[in-house]
């Protein structure tokens, strides 16, 4: 392209983000709990949280009325990262509580009909106005679990995680998530068993400078299994990596074979595809490694059977791929996949 027509499309862009972030402020506000559901689209946008006519939060999703409706107002802690900030801040894990904390606040969308748009304006609106329920403000470091490598006493699933019941939805054909084949049409590769890429070295997973990416982990049986009481995963630092059969149980996504999400690496970074890859593994074989993300995987039965696909990203932040890649399974089933806990 162009330089100048790549300045033209970036400025338009930036206007873009400008003008949307200033309409969501100004948005007409709703009381949250007589929000109707159907006056809220279906569509991707973003919103804004206020509480006594002070704006406490901005968000974004792929379908706002699932957001709004369902994972902001229940029925669990865990539904959303807004109701984990709102439990942090009336020091309560009393889900109704919760909900009729929220239910007294109101709320303003704007219809985007575009994610990578949304995601756009919810990051400069946030920047703009930095509101105090977004970000760390309340001390809350749960919202960096998947950040870090290390774990720590906030991701510690020794007790009941609160996950959202899983919402039966009917799963378009041809989305990433609808199973392999829909990951192939999405332009997902690999498609190796855990225990063929130890074998063969990962010789098959990108492994260049700038292999940068996202990957999926597919268990192969269609059905519950039956969870092991121990990890695989390794001890690092010292922390046990098991968790209760009650949490994993509940933590398991009906109607869905994906386990997890991950990302590999950052434009300009070291870090590859295989190189993640590998320590991911490493830590299911019970190596000491930094991979507490996915940890739950490592309670599956015959692990080297679980099913692994990639896709490079070039020129995109793994990060925000794996970000829309988990609001679109969040939109699908009403939860987050089996090994994810936050998105």
């Amino acid at each position: 392209m162009d330089a100048s027509l790549l300045s033209t499309h970036i400025q338009y862009f930036d206007d873009a983000c400008v003008h949307w972030s200033k309409a969501l402020i100004d948005a007409p506000h709703v009381i949250l709990g007589e929000v109707q559901r159907s006056d809220v689209p279906v569509s991707a946008g973003v919103y804004a949280i206020r509480s006594n006519g002070n704006l406490i939060y901005i968000g974004k999703s792929g379908n706002l009325r699932t957001r709004i409706c369902n994972q902001h107002l229940g029925p669990r802690k865990r539904s959303s990262t807004l109701r984990r900030k709102v439990a942090k801040y009336l020091n309560t894990d009393d889900e109704e509580q919760i909900t009729a904390w929220l239910k007294t606040a109101s709320v303003g969308w704007i219809d985007l009909g575009h994610h990578g748009l949304a995601l756009a304006v919810e990051d400069y609106a946030i920047a703009t106005h930095n509101p105090p329920f977004n970000g760390y403000a309340l001390g809350d470091p749960e919202a960096a679990l998947e950040e870090s490598v290390e774990p720590s006493e906030d991701n510690d699933l020794s007790e009941d995680t609160g996950r959202a019941v899983s919402i039966q939805c009917a799963v378009p054909d041809g989305a990433w998530h609808s199973g392999l084949d829909g990951l192939r049409r999405n332009g997902f590769g690999g498609f190796e068993t855990v225990g063929y890429l130890r074998q063969s070295n990962f010789e098959s997973v990108p492994g260049r400078p700038g292999d940068i990416g996202v990957y999926v982990v597919v268990w192969p049986n269609h059905e519950q299994p039956a969870f092991l009481e121990v990890s695989t995963g390794g001890w690092f630092k010292g922390k046990d990596p098991s968790v209760r059969r009650a949490v994993l149980q509940q933590n398991w996504v009906q109607d869905s074979d994906i386990v997890y999400v991950g990302k590999a690496g950052s434009l300009g970074k070291p870090t590859t595809l295989r190189s993640r890859l590998r320590q991911f593994l490493d830590f299911g074989a019970g190596k000491a490694i930094g991979h507490w993300g996915g940890r739950l995987t490592w309670h599956l039965p015959d692990s080297d059977r679980l099913i692994v696909c990639w896709k490079p990203t070039p020129f995109e932040e793994p990060r925000e791929v794996e970000k829309v890649l988990l609001e679109e399974f969040l939109t699908a089933y009403g939860s987050l996949p089996f090994a994810n806990l936050v998105h």
